[in-house]
């Protein structure tokens, strides 16, 4: 799907209203930013970091509406499977 180098997560746009996600910038303003580095993220996914715990430590940042942020939990947790 995305052709980078396996140990670089490229820049993602998620689209969760339409299911939809794009490499590159979003095709409107985003409701909601999560900043965080390729390392954190993949610790993040594969169950090892805790969201709260990164956001608290400045690992992730959010900006936008935080508690949309949130629901992204879910979507971790169901095969955090790399």
């Amino acid at each position: 799907m995305f052709d980078c180098h396996p140990f670089f997560l490229p820049f993602l746009a998620m689209d969760l209203k339409n299911a939809k996600v794009y490499e590159g910038a979003p095709e409107s303003k985003p409701s909601t930013t999560l900043t965080i580095s390729d390392e954190d993220f993949i610790e993040l996914a594969e169950g090892k970091l805790n969201a709260q715990t990164a956001f608290m430590k400045g690992k992730l940042k959010v900006t936008g509406n935080i508690m949309l942020a949130q629901k992204l939990a879910p979507l971790l947790k169901a095969n955090a499977k790399l």
